[in-house]
């Protein structure tokens, strides 16, 4: 049990890390993800598809 514990912490640290680095990314070059992404059916603010691409992508 305690190695399912640590799975899930890795898995939830890494998706909160991919999440922070897109919201980096998308401030610097927001094309990454308007051109260099397939498009996604979300509103085109920069917080929210930087948030979903950082939980996608990871």
């Amino acid at each position: 049990m305690e190695s399912v514990k640590i799975v899930l912490f890795a898995v939830a640290a890494a998706v909160i890390y991919g999440i922070a680095h897109d919201q980096v990314t998308v401030r610097v070059c927001i094309e990454y993800f308007t051109i260099g992404h397939p498009p996604l059916p979300v509103p085109a603010t920069p917080t929210v598809l930087a948030l979903i691409w950082g939980v996608a992508a990871t």
